[in-house]
């Protein structure tokens, strides 16, 4: 199965955009389209569709960015994880890393979590993609507030660990 890791940097990319102080339909704000777009796409050759692939890219991209700014912060990503219900993280995205975060086991946790959890609520399911992308964006600023790495920067560094880990061949 090929992957593409492209929806996902564009899925943290529009979930950095300012958003104005007029209220807009929720399918007008940039995340939400990035979604949608692919959530309105075809299936691919292998006949999984894009956005089963981007909830994975989504939840691998938002581990990684809690590894590194638990690093930053002088911690282990276990002691992240029980912090961020009380800095306001939400539970879908809390539940989504703790799958990803076990080890060599952890894929297919979370592969098995996001299909019941699409099974049972598709919403719910594009919504966790959504905030995902809305946390891997705001571990970026924090980053940059810390002034550990640029927003930048990290988003370079993002993209070439999510080529390595998907491969070279995953851009199409």
């Amino acid at each position: 199965m090929t992957v593409s890791y492209e929806p996902v940097m564009e899925l943290v990319r529009a979930s950095l955009m300012p958003v104005g102080n007029e209220p807009v339909p929720r399918t007008e704000l940039p995340a939400c389209r990035a979604v949608l777009k692919v959530a309105r796409s075809t299936e691919d050759l292998d006949g999984m569709h894009p956005i089963h692939d981007l909830a994975a890219a989504a939840g691998v991209a938002a581990s990684a960015m809690t590894f590194w700014l638990a690093q930053e912060r002088d911690m282990d990503a276990a002691k992240a994880l029980e912090r961020m219900p009380g800095e306001g993280v939400q539970g879908p995205v809390v539940d989504l890393l703790r799958t990803l975060m076990t080890g060599p086991k952890g894929m297919g946790q979370t592969a098995e979590w996001l299909m019941r959890l699409f099974v049972r609520d598709q919403e719910a399911y594009l919504d966790l993609i959504v905030e995902l992308g809305a946390y891997t964006a705001t571990c970026i600023q924090i980053l940059d507030g810390l002034g550990a790495s640029s927003v930048d920067q990290s988003l370079e560094d993002l993209e070439d660990l999510l080529r390595d880990y998907y491969g070279d061949s995953a851009a199409s």
